[in-house]
C-alpha cells in the first residue's frame, strides 16, 4: 500500500513540476505576478463602530 501511495505522490509531483515550469515560462503571467507582488495591500485600522441611538420612551 505504501508503495502505491508513494508512486501516486511521485506522479503528482512530476505533474506539478511540469505545470510550474510552464507557468514560469509564461512572460505575461510573470508580468502579472510582478504587478501583484508590488501592490501595497496594507490593512487599514478598523473604523470605530457607529453608536446606535436608543429610542426615548
Amino acid at each position: 500500500m505504501a508503495r502505491l501511495v508513494e508512486a501516486e505522490l511521485v506522479r503528482r509531483e512530476d505533474e506539478l513540476a511540469i505545470a510550474c515550469a510552464a507557468a514560469n515560462a509564461d512572460s505575461v503571467l510573470a508580468e502579472e505576478i510582478v504587478e501583484w507582488q508590488s501592490f501595497d495591500d496594507a490593512v487599514s485600522p478598523p473604523r470605530p463602530a457607529a453608536r446606535s441611538r436608543k429610542a426615548k420612551k
